[in-house]
């Protein structure tokens, strides 16, 4: 009861759609069809832009990363010369230590050396005095003996040597630190020069670091720039998309209309899901030319969704179904590539094959089906790219001895529901 009432909610919404808009020239459906493929083809131009925008976005912000990994090293390396521009400075200033305690010495020095010079003028100018008014003899009467006036005389010959040896010693030391001190104003001057250098060094990398810190700033103007062109081209996208689903249920209204028993050989029937995608049609399709039907055609069309509900599209009892449960895997040989698959005989001697549904059919073979009625749901299972609902029509069906459909005479369905499916 619950399934009949469903099918006559669902033929009351079909027929009331279909008489509120009347029937749709197949001029409208094809002119409502180049739309949607226009704006397919304006989605795909700004899927590109915005995928080398997104590169160049990516590119923009591992530069800036790049930049701020060298600036990183600059400051550094400024750092470092900085230390070594402290560690010259501190040895000028131990330089200039030296060279001052050299200068105080050198100082102390010649004021002894002339001390020493006037010393011995003294001693000279004694010495004359005493050989102007006394010579030798002189002496040697004044004295009491001999050996008196002969120590006289080399005790005054004694002082005046000693004298000159110390003044000799002074001016020795004088020399060695006057030496002293030229090498020291030499290191001084070197460590200066070293130090200026270092400066200069220091300020390069400065300038370099601050046109780095500009190109990084450039670089996030520019990424920033990219991204505010990203999220344009995801607005205009968006609009776009909304523009198509809008048109797609412009379309879907048009040729999704209840089938009349003079135009269907199954008699009335409705479409098999609430999903209005059909992305493959029936015949030699791309796909189909590419080989992947052995040769075949595609003999149905294929209703893009997952998880949709799928709708029995007429009254009539279950004639096979898939024995197990394929896992939607996509691509795989179960249930004879139909996946989880389900064949419903109508009372025109017809079946309708609903197949890659996403786990076990809700009915079982023999039992009565409503038109509407839910008998299972969109997956992915069996020989599949994606989540879909193939839905196909049969003159004959038959199981195989694996217990897989085996058909023959197929009609295409696109007829019958005034579709036009991509191909």
């Amino acid at each position: 009861m619950k399934n009949l009432i469903t099918g006559i909610v669902c033929l009351t919404i079909l027929w009331g759609s279909a008489f509120s808009i009347g029937e749709a020239s197949q001029a409208e459906i094809n002119r409502k069809t180049q739309q949607i493929q226009n704006i397919e083809q304006q989605i795909k131009q700004i899927e590109g832009r915005k995928a080398q925008t997104e590169q160049q976005k990516a590119a923009r912000e591992r530069e800036a990363a790049q930049l701020r990994t060298q600036i990183g090293q600059l400051n550094a390396d400024i750092n470092s010369i900085e230390a070594r521009i402290n560690d010259v400075g501190a040895e000028i200033q131990q330089k200039d230590t030296q060279i001052a305690s050299t200068k105080e010495n050198i100082v102390t020095l010649e004021q002894q050396i002339e001390e020493q010079k006037n010393n011995i003028a003294e001693l000279v100018k004694e010495m004359y005095q005493r050989v102007a008014f006394r010579n030798d003899i002189a002496i040697a009467l004044s004295t009491d003996t001999i050996s008196d006036a002969f120590s006289e005389i080399e005790y005054t010959d004694g002082i005046q040597e000693k004298i000159r040896e110390t003044l000799s010693s002074i001016m020795a030391k004088r020399d060695a630190l006057a030496q002293e001190q030229e090498k020291l104003n030499a290191e001084r001057g070197s460590l200066a020069t070293a130090q200026e250098n270092l400066r200069n060094q220091q300020i390069q990398i400065q300038t370099q670091r601050n046109q780095t810190a500009n190109q990084v700033q450039a670089s996030q103007n520019a990424a920033s720039q990219l991204g505010a062109s990203l999220n344009s081209l995801s607005s205009q996208e968006q609009q776009l998309r909304q523009q198509m689903s809008k048109f797609y249920a412009e379309l879907v209204s048009m040729r999704s209309r209840v089938i009349s028993s003079a135009e269907s050989p199954l008699g009335t029937i409705i479409w098999p899901t609430n999903s209005n995608r059909c992305t493959q049609g029936y015949g030699m399709t791309r796909f189909a030319q590419s080989g992947a039907y052995g040769g075949a055609i595609h003999n149905g069309i294929d209703i893009g969704g997952n998880g949709n509900p799928v709708y029995a599209v007429a009254n009539g009892t279950v004639v096979g179904r898939s024995s197990g449960t394929c896992p939607n895997s996509g691509y795989s040989s179960c249930g004879g590539g139909w996946g989880n698959w389900l064949a419903i005989r109508h009372g025109s001697g017809h079946v309708t094959l609903y197949a890659h549904l996403a786990g076990a059919p809700t009915v079982g073979v023999g039992q009565g089906v409503t038109q509407g009625a839910t008998i299972g749901y969109i997956g992915n299972s069996g020989f599949s790219t994606g989540p879909h609902l193939h839905f196909g029509i049969y003159q004959s069906f038959g199981l195989t001895s694996t217990g897989n459909p085996s058909y023959g005479g197929t009609i295409n369905p696109e007829a019958y529901y005034n579709v036009s499916c991509w191909r």
